[in-house]
């Protein structure tokens, strides 16, 4: 069994990814935020909601490599660099720019946790995972969200997994970096929201009438910290 996480309960990788796109679904989908992402993003609302699949299947991609970790000290840091680090964008059948969007919006998921100038200081030492991981990875993609996931070839086949930061970078401050961000935070802000609410549900055995409290409390934090990352991406990487 894939870990995703762990609290009072330990939390797998199929519940996390079912508990995720069942409240993406009431929250987010049921209310239309799909439209709303279309319009902004210029996307068909059905490319939107792909798009919202994306970035909720692979934002945990990188706890494969520290399944070791997840079992024994119940932690797996910066594995959101590892899930963008494992994925091949040209095997997304979308655009070069919402693959972008996609990819930032992973990176930056846990920006309450370590900030932008902390991830591309950072040295990353080469992982592997098992093969067997993967392929429970890929099967359960597919029968909880219905998408495949676009890894690279040495990821398929067992090869480690090695950070090239300068693609970390590019992401965050490459040509038209402004749009990207702004455009990324429309699919960061519903990750973290119900990343967040899965983990409260199925770690810490929240109750689901106490669901909505818990997203309004969320979604408050989230517009903070998201403006918290804005001045850092102004300040300290790009010197305004």
């Amino acid at each position: 069994m894939l870990i995703a996480g762990v609290g009072k309960r330990t939390e797998s990788m199929r519940e996390h990814l079912e508990t995720m796109w069942k409240y993406a679904s009431l929250l987010f989908i049921e209310n239309g935020y799909h439209v709303f992402l279309a319009k902004k993003l210029k996307l068909e609302t059905s490319e939107a909601i792909e798009a919202l699949k994306y970035t909720i299947a692979f934002h945990d991609l990188g706890k494969l490599f520290f399944q070791e970790e997840l079992r024994e000290r119940g932690v797996a840091p910066f594995h959101e660099i590892y899930s963008v680090a494992s994925l091949d964008s040209s095997k997304m059948n979308i655009n070069y720019k919402l693959c972008r969007n996609i990819l930032t919006a992973i990176l930056l998921h846990h920006h309450a946790m370590r900030s932008l100038l902390e991830i591309l200081k950072t040295n990353y030492a080469c992982r592997s995972t098992l093969k067997e991981h993967i392929e429970e990875f890929m099967g359960l993609v597919r029968e909880v969200l219905g998408i495949s996931v676009p890894l690279k070839n040495g990821v398929v086949y067992g090869e480690a997994v090695c950070v090239d930061v300068s693609e970390i970078k590019s992401l965050i401050v490459g040509e038209n970096y402004l749009r990207n961000y702004v455009d990324s935070l429309l699919l960061l802000y519903p990750l973290v929201v119900v990343d967040n609410i899965a983990a409260y549900v199925n770690r810490e055995s929240g109750r689901a009438e106490e669901v909505r409290v818990v997203f309004a409390r969320i979604a408050y934090k989230v517009e903070i910290e998201s403006k918290r990352v804005a001045e850092e991406v102004k300040r300290k990487i790009l010197g305004l």
